[in-house]
């Protein structure tokens, strides 16, 4: 008992650091495309742009960053708003592992490190709670999900005869 409380005090402190530096980095983003307002006058838009791009961690307006592609599709998917600009280029693989995970690995990949995701990938390490990268893993799941989506219809069916 005393150990199940213990993950899921663990589990909430994870998310609150998780929602403290998105909120925070949202905060950094917002408070540089506001104009100061002391001066009475507001910048035009190329002013307020270059502040912006000032402004923002390095970490943003990397475009080469490797694994930033992945993390906003994984973010993408999670909120059911996935464009095919998001996966455009990628490996047909990396797609369909990202498209048989649920909306909780998802999150977990989107929140990740470029280290984590480089291990997980790679299989140095995996991340816990998301599905391994390999394409045997893939197939095996996205049966089992399969299996689980045909036995739901059927026992629906089979309530609905009864």
């Amino acid at each position: 008992m005393r150990a199940l409380f213990a993950a899921i005090r663990a589990a909430f402190a994870q998310v609150m650091t998780m929602v403290w530096t998105a909120t925070r980095q949202a905060g950094r983003i917002v408070w540089a495309m506001i104009p100061k307002m002391h001066s009475g006058a507001t910048p035009d838009a190329g002013a307020l742009a270059a502040r912006v791009a000032q402004e923002q961690p390095d970490y943003i307006d990397q475009a080469e960053a490797p694994y930033d592609r992945i993390r906003k599709a994984a973010a993408a998917m999670a909120a059911g708003s996935v464009t095919p600009d998001h996966l455009m280029g990628m490996p047909a693989d990396l797609v369909t592992w990202l498209r048989v995970m649920p909306r909780s690995m998802l999150c977990r990949v989107a929140c990740a490190s470029d280290d984590a995701i480089d291990a997980h990938m790679h299989g140095r390490k995996t991340m816990r709670g998301v599905l391994t990268y390999d394409r045997d893993a893939v197939d095996q799941y996205r049966a089992a999900n399969e299996r689980a989506r045909r036995d739901d219809e059927l026992d629906e069916k089979l309530a609905c005869v009864m």
